[in-house]
């Protein structure tokens, strides 16, 4: 996994780094598809002082983006918030990747009647009509 941090007005130093490295590190045991992450931290100036730090990370996991964006007063803060905005995100991805791959793994209706037409043996009792289609006559042994 590429850990890639690139910072728009602020000062990236060693703590932050290893904050940054920590979070987002440990991605890679919740989703081992993840190729590469990219966070985008900037400092923007606006009235409100609480947000002032804007961290943007986007996940490359096997070819689909998966992104957060939080803004927060500090870097760290907003490093936390956007890590628990990806926990949900890769869940709910997570899901529906393993649903649809369950779905997939499904043998389709139509396969599932033929394999089991197969397994009953064939009535002796069939007719060619004129047009050449084949029909079959199914009897069902009921109880009054």
């Amino acid at each position: 996994m590429e850990l890639n941090i690139n910072a728009n007005n602020v000062d990236v130093n060693k703590q932050l780094r290893a904050h940054i490295e920590r979070k987002f590190g440990g991605l890679i045991r919740h989703l081992p598809a993840i190729s590469s992450v990219q966070v985008e931290l900037s400092s923007q100036p606006t009235r409100s002082q609480d947000d002032r730090m804007t961290v943007q990370v986007t996940l490359n996991v096997g070819g689909s983006l998966l992104r957060a964006e939080q803004r927060a007063a500090n870097a760290i803060e907003a490093v936390n918030l956007v890590a628990g905005v990806l926990d949900r995100r890769i869940e709910r991805y997570k899901s529906r990747t393993y649903r649809s791959e369950r779905a997939r793994q499904v043998v389709p209706l139509g396969a599932q009647q033929a394999e089991d037409d197969s397994r009953v043996p064939a009535y002796d009792g069939s007719e060619v009509l004129s047009a050449g289609n084949l029909v079959r006559v199914k009897r069902f042994q009921m109880n009054p």
